[in-house]
């Protein structure tokens, strides 16, 4: 929902609560505290005009201050309706940060791994600190420093409400490496900042052959792109019809196959593939060779 307020001036901070029901002297508490702010920081305006709410079953929606408006009256409220295309859970990790450059306040970090990078978020320990900051990546420490996003990053305390920064959306990136440089330090506080991201998952679909249990196999520095056509069967999957042809799979235990060995992205040789090009290169050099004695002779007789 998007609040547009009157009156309200330049600085505000008003907390309400959503409720849903099925009628309209029935009502459930469904968001018990939400928060919009307009604050003037400095040479920043922060503010926040939406409030998220979960996903709800009945017909009436209404919402109530915590306490009085103070002049403040309601304009309009808007409805943003979400796409309905399920998407899935993300998953959210803590980075480890080293301070690399105290004059230029450099922060890097550290994912640990390769993920699809999709959402990230610096959080500021220290209440009250405010910073604008660059953020970059990359995919290993030899490479050049990749711009990704340019932000304002905050953690304020007003009047006793905590109030942070929002997620930020980046293309989606499997860089392992990112750096954070701030504009200016001096809105920092004393801690440094944390860094948090976040990847969706990806969504695995399996063309069933035969009766159950299957095996998923995973790891192997010998896999190979399948040459058969994926690109139809997501297309048949996308169709009205998906909902009947597809299922869920469910992950039961797992064991170790080949282990590390099979990581290796080494190919066993096959002798009968290495005698047949032994034997054709040697039919090839056999041709020139009979070929240039020919020509030679022609010479000669010339």
């Amino acid at each position: 929902l998007e609040f547009e307020l009157l009156g309200a001036g330049d600085n505000y901070v008003k907390k309400l609560t959503i409720e849903q029901g099925s009628n309209l002297n029935k009502w459930q508490r469904l968001l018990n505290s939400a928060t919009l702010t307009r604050l003037q920081y400095g040479d920043h305006q922060l503010q926040f005009n939406r409030v998220e709410i979960p996903y709800y079953r009945e017909k009436y929606l209404r919402f109530s201050w915590h306490d009085a408006t103070d002049g403040i009256q309601l304009g309009a409220v808007y409805a943003i309706l979400k796409d309905s295309e399920q998407k899935n859970t993300v998953i959210w990790r803590n980075g480890k940060g080293d301070l690399v450059d105290s004059e230029q306040a450099t922060y890097e970090f550290d994912s640990g791994g390769t993920f699809p990078i999709g959402q990230l978020n610096i959080e500021l320990p220290d209440s009250n600190s405010l910073i604008e900051a660059k953020l970059y990546s990359r995919s290993d420490p030899e490479t050049d420093w990749v711009h990704r996003s340019s932000s304002l990053f905050y953690n304020l305390q007003v009047q006793g409400n905590r109030i942070q920064n929002d997620v930020i959306s980046v293309p989606v990136v499997d860089d392992r490496y990112w750096q954070l440089k701030v504009n200016s330090d001096d809105g920092m506080g004393n801690n440094p900042p944390r860094f948090r991201f976040g990847w969706e998952g990806h969504s695995l679909f399996f063309l069933a052959r035969g009766p159950g249990p299957f095996t998923l196999a995973f790891g192997s520095g010998k896999a190979e792109p399948t040459e058969r056509p994926v690109a139809t069967l997501l297309n048949v999957l996308n169709n009205k019809s998906q909902s009947n042809i597809v299922g869920t799979a469910y992950v039961s235990g797992s064991h170790e196959l080949s282990g590390d060995a099979a990581k290796d992205k080494h190919f066993d040789i096959s002798w009968q593939r290495t005698i047949l090009w032994f034997v054709l290169a040697a039919g090839v050099f056999l041709l020139g060779f009979m070929a240039f004695r020919l020509l030679r002779q022609m010479n000669q007789t010339e």
